[in-house]
């Protein structure tokens, strides 16, 4: 699984990929494994949108334990896809038309992502520029 560059961003594919572990303390998180066993860790510290299947949309705010309850839904899911908008936007796909859009906050890191898959972390800080961190 490799970062691969469009014009509006990055994306990565997974191949039979599957949400392991779903983290719950002051952000959300997720572990998302691909079929090769690599790993990447998303955490998500500003709210954000579940989209079900049925395309209803839900405000997941992270400090609110409560309105975290449909994520749990998401775990043992398949993964298909994460996508990082040059403005800072992240999208995870997941299957059955189910998905999870975090916005760039203005004030406050959004989210960052990284893990064995990538051999970087990418975070969206304050705004939306993107920072790269490499061992």
């Amino acid at each position: 699984m490799k970062l691969r560059e469009t014009p509006d961003g990055w994306y990565l594919a997974f191949r039979q990929g599957l949400v392991s572990m779903i983290q719950i303390d002051f952000r959300l998180g997720f572990y998302l494994l691909n079929e090769d066993r690599s790993y990447v860790k998303v955490q998500i510290g500003q709210p954000c949108t579940l989209r079900l299947a049925s395309d209803q949309e839900l405000l997941l705010v992270p400090e609110d334990t409560t309105t975290l309850v449909p994520v749990l839904s998401l775990f043992n899911t398949e993964v298909r896809r994460v996508e990082i908008r040059r403005n800072g936007q992240l999208s995870i796909d997941f299957g059955e038309g189910r998905g999870l859009r975090v916005p760039a906050d203005p004030t406050y890191e959004a989210w960052e992502l990284g893990g064995s898959a990538l051999g970087f972390m990418l975070v969206c800080p304050p705004g939306g520029d993107l920072s790269l961190f490499r061992p």
